[in-house]
C-alpha cells in the first residue's frame, strides 16, 4: 500500500489531497462494508496522516484509491482511538447497474465536488473494476462483492494534465497519475492490442474493439477518467508495443488497426443506451451472472453456453497449496483434518459458498485469497498439501476471449459473437 500527498492551492484556499495505492482493493472495500473489523487500511492510512500531513483540526482532505476520488474526510478522525468511520453521513444506496456501491451523501463532499468541477462519476465497484479478470496475490484484485464508493479522479493541479491536439471523439487516460487525451480510436487500438494475443482471428479481434470502445464510450460520457489498469482496461502506447512486438511491429499493428478501423465507432447499446460491456479470459463453458460476482444483475449480461472454451490449451488447470501456506492465506489452521465442503454453485456451475472447517467463503472470496484463476474450482486433499483444479480464467461474466476466438474459426462474425455474449444489445454507430 502506497500512500502520498499533495497540497493544492485552489482560489487561494489550501487543499489536501491524498493519493493511495492498494493492490487488494476487495480488503479496502471490506473496511467500509465492515468497519468493526480491522483490515488494515485505516490503520495505515491513519500513520501516514499522523506522521506526515500538517493539518488543522479542522481540516479536510480529498481521499484518492487508486486514483478513484472517494471523496471528502474529515482529517480529524485521525487525532483520536477512533479508526471504524471516515467518511461520514455516507449511506446506501442501490444503483441501476450491477454494482452496488456506496454514494457519498455528505454536503460538504459535495460541495467540494462542485467547486472542483469534478462531475459525479459513474459509481463502480473496486474491481473499481470492471474486468476481474487476472486474480493473483497480491496482485490487484477486483472480485467480491463488496460495497464502495468511486468516482473519477479529477484534480486541479494543471502540471499533471498533457492534452494532445486530436481530432474526432477523445477519452481522458489516467496512467500513473498523469492525464492525458488520446483519440478515442488510438486508445481502442491500444487496448485491444494488450488485452487479447494478436493471433487472434480478425472477428474476435473486431469483437474485442467493439467492447473495448463500449466500455470507453460509457465511461467517457459520464465525465470518467479511465484508468489504464486491470481495474478498467489496460493500454499500451504505440511505443510500448513497438518494445513488445520487436520485429513483428508493423505486422501486428496493422492487423488489429485493420480490425479497429473496420468497426470504427460501433458501441453495444441496451435500450438504447451503452452497456456494460465486460469480459473475461476464458469462460469454464457457461458465463457467469453477475449477482454472484457483484451482486446483482444486468437484463444484457445472461448466462450463456461457450462450450468453445473447452477447446482451448489451458482450459483446466492445477496448483499444489500447502496447508501451511492455506493457512497463512485464510488466516486460520488448515491441516488434512480439515473438511471442504462446496455448500452451493451458480448457475453456472462455480463455487458459490464453501466451507472450509468451520468458516464459510465465497468463491469470489477464496479465489482472491488464493489467487485462482475461477471460481470453477474442485479441492483434492493430500498429506502435506491440497490440490486445486480450475477451469477457465477470470470473472466469467459477459464476452469470453478465448470463446470469442474459438468462436469465430468457426465462423461466427463478430456481431454474431457480440450478440451471443451480450443478451438483447444491438450494434449502433455513434
Amino acid at each position: 500500500m502506497n500512500i502520498k500527498h499533495e497540497v493544492v492551492n485552489f482560489n487561494g484556499i489550501d487543499k489536501i489531497y491524498i493519493y493511495v495505492e492498494v493492490a487488494n482493493e476487495v480488503e479496502f472495500g471490506e473496511e467500509f462494508l465492515h468497519p468493526d473489523e480491522n483490515h488494515g487500511f485505516l490503520n495505515k492510512l491513519k500513520a501516514y496522516v499522523n506522521q506526515k500531513v500538517e493539518f488543522k483540526k479542522n481540516d479536510m482532505a480529498v481521499l484518492i484509491v487508486n486514483g478513484i476520488l472517494i471523496g471528502a474526510i474529515s482529517l480529524a478522525v485521525f487525532t483520536n482511538a477512533s479508526e471504524n468511520k471516515i467518511i461520514e453521513n455516507a449511506q446506501l444506496s442501490n444503483q441501476q447497474n450491477y454494482e452496488v456501491a456506496l454514494d457519498y451523501v455528505n454536503k460538504e463532499a459535495k460541495d467540494k465536488a462542485k467547486e472542483l468541477e469534478i462531475n459525479k462519476a459513474n459509481i463502480i465497484l473496486e474491481e473499481n473494476a470492471i474486468k476481474a479478470d487476472e486474480v493473483v496475490t497480491p496482485a490487484p484484485v477486483v472480485a467480491a462483492p463488496v460495497k464502495a464508493v468511486y468516482a473519477s479522479k479529477t484534480t486541479s493541479a494543471p502540471a499533471k494534465t498533457a492534452t494532445v491536439a486530436v481530432t474526432g471523439k477523445t477519452i481522458r487516460l489516467n496512467t500513473n497519475g498523469s492525464v492525458v487525451t488520446i483519440n478515442l480510436e488510438d486508445y481502442v487500438i491500444g487496448v485491444v492490442a494488450s488485452e487479447i494475443p494478436v493471433t487472434f482471428h480478425p472477428e474476435a479481434i473486431k469483437s474485442q474493439a467493439i467492447a473495448a470502445r463500449t466500455f470507453a464510450m460509457k465511461k467517457s460520457s459520464q465525465g470518467a477518467i479511465l484508468l489504464n489498469s486491470s481495474a478498467n482496461q489496460t493500454y499500451k502506447s504505440e511505443a510500448q508495443l513497438k518494445q513488445m512486438w520487436g520485429s513483428s511491429y508493423t505486422a501486428n499493428y496493422n492487423k488489429i488497426k485493420s480490425a479497429v478501423n473496420s468497426t470504427q465507432g460501433l458501441v453495444l447499446t441496451y435500450n438504447g443506451g451503452y452497456i456494460d460491456a465486460l469480459y473475461h479470459t476464458m469462460s469454464n463453458s457457461k458465463t457467469e451472472m453477475p449477482k454472484y460476482v457483484w451482486g446483482s444483475n444486468l437484463p444484457y449480461l445472461q448466462s450463456v453456453s461457450s462450450n468453445w472454451d473447452t477447446k482451448v490449451k489451458g482450459f483446466e488447470s492445477s496448483i499444489n497449496v500447502t496447508y501451511a501456506t492455506l493457512s497463512s492465506k485464510l488466516g486460520k489452521t488448515i491441516n488434512g483434518n480439515t473438511e471442504f465442503k462446496v455448500l452451493s454453485e451458480t448457475v453456472s456451475g462455480r463455487v458459490e459458498n464453501i466451507k472450509i472447517g468451520d468458516s464459510t467463503y465465497s468463491g469470489v472470496k477464496l479465489r482472491s485469497l488464493l489467487g485462482l484463476k475461477s471460481t470453477d474450482f474442485t479441492i483434492v486433499k493430500g498429506a502435506t498439501n491440497v490440490t486445486i483444479t480450475t477451469k477457465g480464467s477470470g470473472h466469467g461474466v459477459g464476452m469470453s476471449q478465448y470463446g470469442a476466438n474459438e468462436a469465430a474459426k468457426e465462423g461466427y462474425s463478430y456481431e454474431r459473437i457480440l450478440k451471443h455474449y451480450y443478451t438483447g444489445v444491438a450494434i449502433v454507430k455513434k
